[in-house]
């Protein structure tokens, strides 16, 4: 098909009567009157042409034919920019529901309602003439926005059935969007959701907090503005160096920076000549107390735009909108352009715990944003997950969103309908879609949903399915649903093809003789042929997510034979990705989808290798983890949580903490109770052994302090490796037991290094388990139990929480937040707080007497205490945020596992918890300086290796919305040096191969990353001198209040921030000279 309809004479002509068109909207021009001997103009250019057609159309009505033939556009913008303005021409009409909902004197502006009534109706006629053309020849996957402004229309229905013989889709297509109408009206109206009252404005020189408040004086900003110019207290010199600032700031006065300031303060609106030649936006980044307020009326003076990257770096990610549109009208912006701005802002920048209830006060602009692209869609639905009710207005574009192209979207959408009752027929009526992508989606919408009855639709959609890729995601709906759905798979996976299937080009490469003999659960061994076309279908499919089709198949076989041919193919993919250039593997990506079938120790150690390959190629990393994320089994898991954590490029941790959420959410877990209960054992026993039989004989393995295996007989005798077998042991048996061994060995140090850095983060962000959870999941696990005996833990009183990181839109308050806790309510910490009947001996030694390491001043000897005690005998220096006590009756108990068992505490003596216990990691922070030191001499004394510090960091002191540290800011150092140190705390280049200037470190259980920026280097060549920055927390891209951020957390990265800042060395002495 054409991608537009060829321009009819009429439209031609039109096309040629505008005038003023530059070059580019002249090949736009020259595109629509021949597409097909035309190269496609850009969309951005497309876009204008719909806005210069719009404001044409009273002189021109012919334009209408260009509207219409952009409705079926290749790009989804321009489609619904020219629905959008058809729908305007509508409105001037008196078409379609949005003129009946109108009254005629409001249909004023686009001046099409001046022309004559029968001109009007030709003009009608004409835009339903335009779209039958259009949608005659568009592809089914661009008619959406077209046939949905044709239903509305008078006489739609009656140019729909003349297409109808011509394109059956189209019909079908038009069912299904009556469908999503019916099913939507059903959704009842609800009430009036209260909205929360307008937060004010965070920060210094934020007067605009509510109109009636007195605004706060912009008298600080002229003393700011004179240390910027070089010549007031503490002033930088910044303008001393040549060029056009250095001269203007030798003109700068007193006088003109009174006159500054009154125009700041509305007092005035004429900038003196020599603060005009500053520039608004030098002079914004200079003055941090002016509010925006005066810097509104400061740009209007200046006569620049206001752009919404201005709020974003002056304003925190939990700045409510209304009250930065309220700030902007104050200072003099027209309405429109502060919603405009607003409006940029809440869509890139904001967060959405502080918008949502912005986008229910304005849900035509949110309407439109999810019209527009993929990320604007996503702001808005984000926000609308933190409303209480969704507007109805919004229901028919979040019904589209929930089954649209972009995969993130549609599952927020689908979640956020989950709230109607109109989910499940929405989800049905997707399943019967003449599009492919849009069944694809219903499949997955009714997998998660679990609607009564699913099963028997899924079947009956399986049986009439043609599409491959939808038949996997039924099969995968069907599994969710507990179906057994070998029925319906043997008959077309164990079908012997008539003659041998062609190998395509792209597979030319592929060792298919390798491929094992493979026999079905029975026992019947699979004939070759059949098991090639699996290969071939998986190729075809070009899904490395194997969870549908290739699953299927693969469980008709006895497990030992699926687990082989998986293994076969998947690392014959490796193998050949190893040889080819960046992108070529791509082509055959399909054949990962066996990677469902695959041993888990043995993806996992494929999926490192092959990340490790393609660590700087994006597409190969996302494609790899979506295979090994469909394994399910506990190694695969643990891989994907690693490269959420620390993969070297952003995106990539970003797709694989999506395929954590998915695989979490399949069990009501969060991510971080995934990485919990997915801890691979590599083969050690509850007992902490590794049992290798060879039949008679049985060899054990053990972990060591040094965390490696070493090795005896039953006996208990060491041994360095593994006997030879004897004449009367099964090799295979022997070969089995060394393959376990060597597994073992080589899975270890990966599953540790993930686990410690799993716990650090738990540590940083004050996350607990339940006691019982916690003895589960980690103080009995056959490797993490090494782990566990090398920190010191306390028990909390109060219900057990994940990591938070910051406090939530419901206004949980900020000792909360600083403690990491979750609010009770949705999603929230539990009911009530659990209170510890404990008490411990402090007394110095093992004796119960006052004296040694463990002593408390002031404690009696042989006489128990509570832990809270303690912490006030030490408590000098205790940091304000560091306080864990809840009330009189709370307390801390700490202690460290011992191998056997027992938790010991400071003072030697075993500490007893209630079962209602909830436990979590100890830190510095929350302890004081004698409990520290007496933890310190206890570590020593029973030569523990702590597996990290828990007790140096130091709490910076942090005042209330600051957002950057900064006393490590404005050394000069080597870009290596600085880096290497960076790289040694866990932190990363921004960018491998280009410009840097941010050094980061993810905590993706919290949200976070400490950010450490400098000046910039060059990632290729690193030898450059560059100058240290400032140390900031991020959520979203977005600036953090530090006083937000878990105090254990904000105490780490600062002494990291310390630790890299001050160990590179700089090549310069104090005066800035070079040192060699």
């Amino acid at each position: 098909m054409n991608p537009l309809p060829r321009a009819s004479d009429r439209m031609t002509r039109a096309l040629g009567a505008l005038t003023g068109l530059d070059d580019r909207l002249q090949v736009v021009v020259g595109y629509l009157t021949d597409p097909l001997g035309s190269p496609v103009p850009a969309v951005e250019d497309r876009l204008r042409l719909v806005r210069a057609v719009h404001d044409a159309l009273p002189t021109a009505p012919d334009l209408v034919l260009v509207l219409t033939s952009l409705s079926t556009d290749r790009a989804q913008a321009v489609r619904r920019a020219a629905v959008q303005a058809l729908e305007d021409t509508d409105l001037a009409l008196g078409q379609g529901p949005a003129a009946e909902a109108q009254p005629a004197a409001g249909r004023q502006g686009l001046g099409i309602e001046a022309q004559p009534a029968a001109g009007r109706q030709g003009l009608a006629a004409l835009e339903s003439q335009g779209l039958g053309a259009a949608l005659r020849v568009a592809p089914l996957t661009r008619a959406a926005e077209a046939l949905t402004h044709l239903l509305r229309r008078e006489g739609g229905q009656e140019v729909l059935t003349h297409l109808g013989a011509e394109r059956p889709d189209l019909m079908a297509l038009a069912d299904e969007l009556r469908g999503r109408e019916r099913a939507l009206a059903v959704v009842p109206e609800g009430a009036p959701v209260p909205l929360p009252p307008v937060a004010p404005l965070p920060g210094p020189g934020a007067a605009p907090e509510a109109s009636a408040e007195p605004e706060a004086s912009a008298a600080p900003a002229a003393d700011e503005l004179r240390r910027a110019l070089g010549w007031g207290p503490g002033a930088t010199g910044t303008t001393d160096g040549p060029g056009p600032q250095g001269e203007a700031a030798r003109q700068v006065g007193d006088a003109d920076l009174d006159a500054f300031v009154a125009v700041a303060e509305g007092r005035a609106d004429q900038l003196p000549a020599s603060v005009l030649a500053l520039g608004a936006w030098w002079v914004a980044h200079q003055v941090p107390s002016l509010g925006l307020t005066h810097l509104t009326r400061l740009f209007l003076a200046w006569g620049e735009r206001l752009e919404w990257s201005l709020l974003a770096s002056r304003l925190t990610w939990d700045t409510d909108p209304r009250a930065v549109q309220d700030a902007l009208e104050r200072g003099g912006l027209p309405p429109s352009q502060a919603q405009e701005v607003v409006t940029s802002w809440v869509l890139y920048d904001a967060g959405p715990e502080a918008t949502w209830p912005w986008i229910l006060q304005n849900p035509d602009l949110a309407l439109r944003a999810l019209g527009e692209d993929w990320f604007s869609a996503r702001a808005v639905l984000r926000a609308l997950t933190y409303a209480p009710s969704l507007p109805a207005v919004l229901l028919p574009a979040l019904a589209q969103a929930a089954v649209g192209r972009s995969e993130g979207n549609r599952a927020l959408a689908q979640r956020l309908l989950a709230r109607t009752p109109a989910a499940a027929e929405l989800a049905l009526q997707a399943l019967g879609s003449p599009q492919a992508a849009t069944r694809r989606a219903g499949a997955a919408w009714l997998a998660d949903l679990g609607l009564p009855g699913g099963t028997e639709r899924l079947r009956a959609a399986w049986a009439a399915e043609g599409d491959q890729l939808v038949r996997g995601d039924i099969l995968r709906a069907l599994v969710a649903y507990g179906d057994d759905v070998t029925d319906i798979v043997a008959p077309e996976a164990l079908a012997v093809p008539a003659r041998r299937p062609r190998v395509p080009v792209a597979l030319t490469w592929f060792p298919f003789e390798t491929l094992p003999a493979v026999r079905l659960t029975d026992g019947t061994a699979l004939d070759a042929d059949a098991v090639r076309r699996w290969v071939l279908l998986a190729h075809g499919l070009k899904d490395p997510d194997g969870r549908g089709t290739v699953a299927a198949y693969l469980s008709l076989l006895d497990p030992r034979s699926a687990r082989e041919l998986s293994a076969v193919v998947v690392e014959s993919w490796i193998a050949r990705n190893r040889e080819l250039g960046k992108g070529e593997s791509l082509r055959t990506k399909g054949l990962l989808a066996f990677a469902v079938g695959m041993d888990g120790a043995r993806l996992a150690a494929d999926a490192r290798s092959a990340l490790r390959r393609n660590a700087a190629w994006r597409v190969e990393s996302e494609t790899v983890l979506t295979a090994v994320a469909a394994n399910r089994a506990p190694e695969a898991l643990q891989v994907v949580l690693a490269a959420a954590a620390g993969h070297r490029l952003p995106r990539v941790r970003d797709a694989a903490r999506s395929l954590a959420e998915a695989a979490a959410a399949e069990h009501g877990w969060s991510p971080a109770e995934l990485g919990d209960r997915t801890v691979p054992t590599v083969g050690f026993s509850d007992d902490g052994l590794l049992h290798l039989s060879y039949g008679d004989r049985e060899f054990l393995g053990r972990l060591t302090p040094g965390l490696t295996v070493s090795l005896s007989d039953a006996d208990g005798r060491p041994r360095k490796t593994l006997p030879p077998p004897r004449k009367s042991e099964d090799p295979e048996v022997v070969a089995e037991a060394r393959a376990r061994l060597a597994a073992a060995r080589k899975e270890l140090r990966a599953v540790l290094d993930t686990q410690r850095r799993r716990l650090y983060e738990a540590m940083c962000a004050g996350r607990t388990w339940p006691l019982a959870r916690w003895r589960e999941l980690l103080a009995t696990h056959p490797l993490l139990r090494h782990l566990v005996v090398r920190l010191v833990w306390m028990a909390d009183a109060g219900p057990a929480r994940e990591a938070t990181g910051l406090s939530g839109p419901d206004g949980a308050s900020r000792e909360a937040s600083e403690r990491g806790s979750v609010p009770d309510g949705p999603g929230g910490g539990g009911e009530g707080v659990v209170r510890l009947d404990v008490t411990q001996d402090h007394g110095g030694g093992p004796d119960g007497g006052g004296e040694g390491p463990g002593a408390v001043p002031g404690a009696t000897p042989g006489v128990a205490q509570p832990v809270r005690s303690v912490l006030e005998a030490g408590r000098s220096g205790l940091s304000r945020r560091g306080s864990r006590e809840q009330g009189p009756t709370a307390y801390c108990p700490l202690f460290r596992p011992t191998e056997d068992g027992v938790l010991l505490g400071v003072d030697d003596v075993g500490v007893e918890l209630g079962d209602d216990a909830v436990v979590g990691l100890a830190h510095g922070t929350l302890l004081g300086p004698g409990l520290v030191e007496a933890w310190r001499a206890h570590l020593a004394d029973y030569q523990v290796d702590p597996l990290f510090d828990q007790f140096s960091a130091p709490a910076p002191d942090v005042d209330a919305g600051q957002t950057t540290i900064q006393d490590g800011a404005g050394r000069l150092v080597v870009a290596r040096d600085l880096r290497q140190a960076a790289q040694a705390r866990g932190y990363e280049r921004a960018s491998t191969r280009y410009r840097y200037r941010e050094l980061t470190k993810d905590f993706p259980d919290l949200g976070l990353r400490s950010v450490i920026d400098l000046d910039g280097a060059d990632a290729w060549d690193e030898g450059q001198t560059t100058t240290t920055g400032t140390l900031t927390l991020r959520r979203a891209g977005r600036p953090v209040p530090l006083d937000q951020v878990p105090p254990v957390l904000l105490a780490e990265c600062y002494a990291d921030y310390r630790a890299v800042v001050g160990t590179a060395p700089s090549p310069f002495r104090e005066n800035g000279t070079y040192s060699s």
